[in-house]
């Protein structure tokens, strides 16, 4: 049964649109095969179950049909946004919601409802493999040029049609990102060139390594250093990390990376790195390094104390090898 969006509009003031929603069966609907985003906490969570309770759905969820799928799903249609709302739905009691049926989609297209529509959350809200992504999902439709312009702008269309305000109400001014490219994200957040970079590594992980990420057992660097291994290397030593509970940190990861490219990476010369038995040679100390009197000059007094300014110094460096 199809419904007008004019009444929803007129009674919360979204502008009109000519979207077609219709009412499915939750039992009908399976998620996206290669859905990577994580729910959201569980107070937003709970806050939007109250909205679906007192309101409904506002916000349709976007499907499209088993039969215009390349694989076998288990349902009548599949996801592409909406996949917390069915579930909460469901667990509030409701036996249907509403969805738009997207037809004609190539598998590029798809993926980037899926990516574009989870971009309205909040980027600290997201993991980084969500962050990975997404900004993987931009930057591979750009370079496949597989995506259809109307397409972006329809998925733009949507979000800017369907912002729920009661939503917005319930959960005490959060407020969704909305749909946005590579560039409007890393000018929000002030994402550099190579940061993006990373991120796009990032994307290209096993699941098992995105998760030591995502729980922060690994660094985000760590992580890109170890996307140049093969697969193969990175299940082991997932593997190994999980079973003995070692830890990982950029230099292993360079060390782990270096054996691989050698051809001498098993797993006992792995174990070795992750355990701290097998370390490089220390290159001995740094030569000596004398500060440039103009720098000094530039940055201090001359009533600052040389210990106070080494201090500074430290801080300084830190800061700089340890920013994303």
């Amino acid at each position: 049964m199809a419904n007008n969006i004019i009444g929803l509009g007129e009674m919360f003031g979204i502008p009109d649109a000519e979207f077609e929603i219709v009412e499915l069966q939750i039992q009908d609907l399976v998620p996206y095969k290669n859905h990577k985003f994580r729910p959201s906490s569980e107070a937003k969570r709970d806050m939007i179950k109250e909205s679906i309770k007192e309101f409904g759905v506002l916000e349709p969820l976007i499907v499209r049909p088993k039969e215009e799928i390349e694989y076998e799903i288990a349902g009548k249609y599949e996801i592409l946004a909406g996949h917390q709302r069915t579930e909460l739905s469901k667990e509030v009691g409701k036996r249907t919601v509403p969805a738009i049926i997207k037809k004609g989609l190539s598998e590029d297209e798809a993926e980037q409802i899926v990516t574009e529509t989870n971009v309205q959350r909040s980027w600290e809200e997201m993991t980084y493999s969500e962050r990975a992504a997404v900004l993987s999902s931009h930057y591979n439709a750009q370079k496949r040029r597989n995506v259809r312009t109307e397409v972006l702008e329809e998925i733009n269309s949507y979000l800017k049609t369907y912002a729920n305000p009661v939503n917005s109400m319930a959960e005490q001014g959060l407020s969704p990102v909305g749909t946005a490219g590579v560039r409007e994200v890393a000018e929000d957040y002030d994402l550099s060139k190579n940061t993006i970079a990373r991120y796009i590594r990032v994307d290209t992980l096993i699941d098992g390594i995105k998760l030591l990420l995502d729980d922060e057992e690994i660094a985000l660097r760590t992580a890109v250093e170890l996307s140049y291994i093969s697969t193969e290397n990175q299940e082991m030593l997932v593997s190994l990390i999980n079973c003995n509970d070692y830890k990982c940190d950029i230099n292993k990861a360079k060390l782990i990376r270096e054996l691989q490219q050698k051809g001498k990476l098993t797993i006992e010369t792995m174990t070795e790195v992750l355990s701290g038995e097998k370390t490089k040679k220390s290159p001995g100390k740094p030569k000596p390094f004398k500060v440039n009197g103009g720098i000094i000059k530039k940055y201090f007094k001359p009533e600052d104390k040389a210990k106070d300014i080494e201090v500074i110094i430290d801080k300084a460096l830190e800061l700089y090898f340890n920013q994303e």
